[in-house]
């Protein structure tokens, strides 16, 4: 099955320091030219092994690091150079169905022996990037069900796995937007989400609960699910994280360690003396 990316509302909030965009950065999704559309980034779990990452920290974690590891090392085979990696958790559909996935800011170059490296047309093909992802996060699982610290509750864990191998793994890649900072300002919408707002609650009766959603497979309409509130329950908290787990994680040229370090150099060879391009504000977007 092929993942789909979604739009949560976000509230008006000021974005903090950690969230500036450096100038030397071309911070833009990485681009495809697969069918001659370029997509918005994002990694996304084939519906056999969704079993395996119901609130479990362990999966969940070889989720970031099996993109993690596909990002870097097909940006260090296809561009020779070390990718930055900005990853945010998302585990639900506008139905509150399972849809463990990670949206993903790539900025459009690496650095390679302390220069920066760029791609004008696109930065890594997709289909490359889907082929290596589904590899290795089939191979971290299956060392979790070997290990005997992974199972698939009702489901037989080596069937889930054998089915994902026969799965088409897609990875989607959208066109940038004007600048860094209307791409920062897009993707800030994505760290504070929760699986549904308010809003959308549309009716409850003391029993049944309505809520509207965004129906992906008939084109973007709106449209309404009335589940028993015992139902709704279930499916809202089955999109809580465990106790203390970090659904926003950094990697490459932008993880912790290095990060401030790399940023400085870039402004050095740049000449960039104008610090970071901050935004101020986040407008609300509604489904």
């Amino acid at each position: 099955t092929s993942p789909r990316g979604a739009w949560w509302s976000a509230t008006t909030r000021p974005l903090g320091p950690h969230e500036a965009v450096p100038r030397p950065l071309p911070a833009r999704p990485a681009l495809s030219k697969a069918g001659g559309r370029p997509r918005d980034m994002g990694f996304a779990v084939s519906a056999p092994p969704y079993p395996f990452l119901r609130r479990r920290r362990r999966p969940v974690l070889a989720l970031f690091a099996a993109v993690a590891q596909t990002l870097l090392e097909v940006g260090h085979t296809n561009l020779h150079a070390r990718l930055g990696i900005l990853a945010v958790l998302h585990t639900w559909t506008q139905r509150l169905d399972q849809h463990p996935h990670l949206h993903c800011l790539v900025p459009g170059g690496g650095l390679a022996d302390g220069q920066w490296v760029d791609r004008r047309k696109y930065l890594l093909p997709t289909k490359k990037l889907a082929e290596v992802f589904s590899a290795k996060l089939r191979e971290a699982l299956c060392a979790l069900v070997n290990a005997g610290t992974l199972s698939a509750g009702r489901y037989s864990a080596r069937t889930l796995l054998q089915a994902a191998q026969h799965c088409d793994w897609v990875v989607f890649a959208k066109r940038p937007m004007a600048g860094p900072q209307q791409v920062i300002a897009y993707f800030a919408r994505y760290t504070r989400r929760i699986a549904i707002s308010n809003r959308r609650i549309l009716a409850y009766d003391g029993k049944n609960v309505t809520f509207s959603y965004r129906d992906r497979k008939h084109g973007n309409r709106k449209a309404k699910r009335t589940v028993s509130a015992v139902r709704f329950c279930r499916l809202f908290l089955q999109h809580v994280l465990p106790a203390g787990f970090v659904r926003i994680r950094r990697y490459g040229i932008l993880s912790n360690r290095v990060r401030e370090r790399t940023l400085a150099r870039l402004c050095a060879r740049t000449g960039a003396s104008d610090g970071p391009c901050k935004v101020t504000e986040v407008e609300e977007v509604r489904p």
